[in-house]
């Protein structure tokens, strides 16, 4: 897969309309199951599978024969990242997006607050070379994101983000929904196709620009620009394409629908629409019920989804998995279980008041604790010798930590609180290489 990789040549009242209005990966994630502590620990264990090929009556959505060779070699790094096939309408996009002015990459992106992220941070080649602790499938997945949803825009209020739904990929092609991940967990269709989610977008954004000029005509001129604007890159939309209709059959809690399989018998669909409806309550309870009935579904690509999202990495402080290179941990626990691994240690916003003996994490290079409750650091810290960032903002450390005096190697010392001030000179003195405040 990293020879592949190598080888690969507007604002909270803007938007305040559509709240109200609605108001409201295959290779990646399958090889991390089965290292994963806890990850066959209910149902059968997901296997491993070729990807196939869409059936016929898909194909016209799927044929990449006449994308360019880097455009193919992506095609197939996608699929071994994801798990299955995306259409062939995702890379249209991209040249397209490609291709906007600043412009009108402003007006996607600011006005209507629609950035390309996930599968596109892939085509920007933004995943070669790099050695990530996570699989890809978790790249910009929200808690609450269901296992069928890959995000693939990111909004600016509330946690609002789109994403393609694949629920039966090798049957349907997917279509886009978007939802609030700090609102109520209310999925809506916003179309068939990429540029169909852009055109639902632009005309709601205008519907609401249009209204707030009536009720804030003091910024009547910095609407009426957005408008003009929005004009313009509608311009550059191609034609709409007709999709294949997705045959919802059976509610679902989430607001998408269950496309019910032919397999798995009524068990089986009984227990996918149960673990679906549990989901909105609490996505790791959920996850062994879903994880077995996508199996009996024959769906092996959610079923991995589920495990590595709910069972082996159920939180995770970032979604952008790209912050987080091969050696990165977010626990003490799993750090002190493979010590030698280490490199990058946060564990942030914890209410930690005393840390563990660090001495086995001798190729430790940043460490980050702001926002927990520590008064001190440990002299084990002393092992650590190849420590050269550290981060304790917002503790309430009474004085800088005497162990700080004696690591010679440290290059920044983050300490972010005024009443340490005064002790910042002969830090300082003892540290004179290092970046301090």
């Amino acid at each position: 897969m990293k020879a592949l990789v190598m080888s690969l040549c507007a604002d909270q009242k803007r938007l305040s309309y559509e709240r109200l209005g609605y108001r409201l990966c295959l290779v990646g994630a399958l090889l991390t199951i089965g290292a994963c502590p806890g990850a066959n620990e209910s149902g059968p264990a997901v296997e491993q599978i070729t990807p196939k090929a869409p059936p016929p009556d898909m194909s016209p959505l799927y044929d990449i024969n006449d994308l360019s060779a880097g455009e193919r070699a992506r095609a197939t790094q996608l699929e071994h990242l994801y798990g299955f096939a995306f259409p062939k309408e995702l890379f249209t996009f991209w040249r397209w997006y490609e291709g906007l002015s600043d412009e009108h990459k402003s007006t996607l992106e600011q006005t209507m607050a629609m950035r390309p992220i996930g599968p596109f941070d892939v085509l920007a080649g933004k995943f070669d070379g790099v050695d990530l602790a996570y699989p890809n499938t978790l790249h910009w997945r929200y808690q609450y994101d269901p296992p069928e949803f890959v995000t693939v825009f990111l909004g600016d209020t509330d946690g609002l983000h789109w994403g393609l739904w694949f629920d039966d990929h090798e049957r349907l092609a997917p279509v886009v929904a978007h939802y609030y991940a700090r609102d109520a967990f209310e999925l809506v269709q916003s179309g068939d196709s990429l540029f169909a989610a852009v055109r639902e977008r632009m005309q709601n954004v205008r519907r609401g620009t249009t209204e707030n000029i009536e009720y804030d005509a003091e910024h009547k001129g910095s609407y009426l620009a957005d408008l003009k604007a929005m004009d313009a890159l509608e311009a550059t939309l191609p034609p709409p394409i007709t999709y294949p209709k997705r045959p919802t059959t059976v509610p679902t809690g989430e607001g998408m629908g269950l496309v019910v399989p032919d397999q798995g018998g009524d068990a089986g669909r009984q227990a996918l629409l149960r673990g679906k409806n549990m989901w909105r309550e609490d996505p790791r309870k959920a996850g062994p019920v879903l994880k077995d009935a996508y199996l009996a579904a024959r769906r092996p690509v959610l079923a991995a989804i589920v495990e590595t999202h709910t069972m082996a990495h159920p939180i995770l402080p970032s979604l952008n998995i790209l912050d987080y290179p091969r050696g990165s941990f977010h626990d003490f626990d799993r750090a002190l279980a493979a010590p030698n691994e280490v490199k990058l240690l946060g564990v942030t916003d914890s209410d930690l008041a005393v840390l563990p003996d660090l001495s086995t994490l001798t190729n430790l290079e940043e460490l980050t604790l702001y926002g927990n409750k520590l008064t001190d650091l440990p002299e084990s810290l002393k092992a650590c010798t190849k420590l050269r960032k550290i981060n304790i903002f917002r503790n309430p450390m009474p004085h800088v930590p005497a162990v700080l005096y004696e690591m010679p190697s440290l290059e920044q010392v983050l300490l972010g609180d005024a009443s340490l001030q005064g002790e910042l000179a002969k830090l300082q003195k003892a540290l004179p290489k290092a970046e301090i405040r």
